[in-house]
C-alpha cells in the first residue's frame, strides 16, 4: 500500500483493517515501536499499537505515547527526537509541548473563579481589562472569548514589538458581530489568561499551578522552557531541533510571559490525570464542571462550551454529542466522553500537515474507546 493509498483510507473508514497491517512498508525509518510498559496488552491495546505503527511507518508523527481512562498505563511507540541522525525511543515519561491543550488547563482556571463569584462568565469582558479599546459599552462577554464566539479573528495584529506587546493585545477589534460565528482564535484564551492575572495577582503559571497541577497530582507539568535533566525526555516537535522544551509557540517565544493560549509541557500520565478528574468530577465545585461541558454556542460553524470543543468534525467516531475534546497543533489530543465514562489521552509528535495529524489521533481514540459501556 502506497502512503497515498493509506491517506485515502484514512480518510473513509475508523480504523485500519487489519488485513492491511501486513502490507506496511518495512523497515521503517522512524523506527518501530519501543515500550517500556508491560506487553500483555488487550485485543484493543494489540489494535491501537498496530494504527500508531501505521502512522510511524507512513511517516505521519515521529513518534506517541497514547493511554486512556480504561488502560492508564501510558504506552510509548517511535522516537523522542526524530531528526535522520538523532532517533531515540520515546520515553513512556516523555514531556510534549502542549501547545493549544493549554486553553483547556486556562479556561478550568478561569471557571473555578466564574464558581466562586469572582467572574461573572456574561459580564463584557472589557470590565475586567479596562484599557481595551473597546471599553465599558463592549458586548463581547468572557463567556464569548472562552467558545470562541465574540468575534475577533485570529490574525495577530498585536503580534509585534515586545515593548508594546500589551498595548497593541488591548487594541484588537472584532471582525464580525457577536455570536454571529464560531472562529478559533488565540485571542481569546490570551484575553481570559489576562482577566485571571487581574484577578488573581499573580502570573498565569502560578495561577494554573495552584489551581490545577498541585490539587490534581500533575506533578510532571509546567510552563515552559523546560531546562535542566528533564530535557532529556522533553519530545522534539516538527522535525525542528530548537523546539525541544521550547514552546513552539510564536507569540510564547517571542514575550517569554506565560499567555493563555499556548505554553504548557506535560505528559500523557499527568494528562491523563486531568482529563480523569474532569470526568469524574472530583476535586472543583459542581459549577466548574457544569461549565465545561455545557454547549454555550452551537451553530453551523461550530459547536463549543467553555474552552473545549463540541463539534462533530473533529469528535472522535463512535464518541458521544456530549464528548468534549481539544487539539494542539504540533501533535495532541485529550478527550472525554462522560455519556460512556470515557477519556483519552494522545500526545505525539507529527510530521504530516494539522488536519492529517487530527485524524490519526481521531482514529487512535475511536480504537481505545471501542466497545467500552
Amino acid at each position: 500500500m502506497t502512503r497515498s493509498e493509506f491517506m485515502k483510507l484514512m480518510l473513509g473508514a475508523a480504523v485500519v483493517p487489519s488485513t492491511v497491517v501486513g502490507r506496511a512498508p518495512s523497515p521503517c525509518t522512524v523506527g518501530r515501536a519501543v515500550s517500556s510498559a508491560p506487553q500483555n496488552f488487550s485485543p484493543k491495546l494489540a489494535r491501537a499499537k498496530r494504527e500508531v505503527q501505521l502512522q510511524l511507518d507512513y511517516h505521519l508523527i515521529g513518534g506517541c505515547v497514547f493511554c486512556s481512562t480504561e488502560h492508564p498505563a501510558p504506552v510509548p511507540m517511535g522516537t523522542r527526537l526524530h531528526a535522520p541522525e538523532r532517533k531515540e525511543p520515546m520515553p513512556a515519561n516523555a514531556l510534549f509541548d502542549m501547545m493549544s491543550v493549554t486553553k483547556t488547563i486556562v479556561a478550568t482556571a478561569a471557571a473555578q473563579l466564574v464558581a466562586e463569584g469572582r467572574l461573572d462568565p456574561d459580564a463584557p469582558f472589557t470590565k475586567y481589562l479596562s484599557e481595551h479599546v473597546l471599553g465599558p459599552n463592549c458586548d463581547i462577554t468572557v463567556r464569548d472569548l472562552a467558545t470562541h464566539s465574540g468575534g475577533f479573528d485570529n490574525e495577530r495584529a498585536y503580534f509585534g514589538k515586545k515593548q508594546s506587546f500589551v498595548k497593541d493585545l488591548m487594541q484588537k477589534r472584532p471582525s464580525w458581530k457577536r455570536g454571529e460565528r464560531f472562529h478559533y482564535a488565540c485571542y481569546n484564551l490570551i484575553l481570559i489568561g489576562h482577566i485571571l492575572e487581574h484577578l488573581e495577582g499573580k502570573r498565569l503559571d502560578a495561577i494554573c499551578k495552584a489551581r490545577i497541577f498541585d490539587p490534581l497530582g500533575m506533578a510532571d507539568t509546567r510552563w515552559w522552557p523546560v531546562v535542566g535533566s528533564d530535557r532529556a525526555r522533553t519530545v522534539q516537535i516538527m522535525r525542528n531541533p530548537n523546539f525541544i522544551g521550547t514552546c513552539q509557540d510564536g507569540l510564547c517565544q517571542r514575550y517569554k510571559k506565560p499567555q493563555g493560549n499556548a505554553g504548557v509541557f506535560s505528559t500523557a500520565a499527568d494528562m491523563l490525570k486531568f482529563v480523569t478528574d474532569v470526568l469524574h468530577r472530583k476535586t472543583f465545585k459542581k459549577e466548574v464542571y457544569d461549565l465545561l461541558y455545557t454547549p454555550t454556542f452551537d451553530n453551523a460553524t461550530g459547536r463549543r462550551s467553555w474552552g473545549w470543543d463540541m463539534g462533530p468534525k473533529a469528535r472522535p467516531d463512535g464518541w458521544s454529542a456530549a464528548s468534549i475534546f481539544h487539539s494542539g497543533f504540533s501533535g495532541q489530543t485529550i478527550a472525554i466522553d462522560p455519556e460512556a465514562g470515557f477519556g483519552g489521552v494522545v500526545l505525539t509528535s507529527r510530521t504530516a500537515e494539522h488536519g492529517t495529524g487530527i485524524i490519526c489521533r481521531k482514529r487512535v481514540l475511536t480504537i481505545l474507546k471501542e466497545g467500552h459501556v
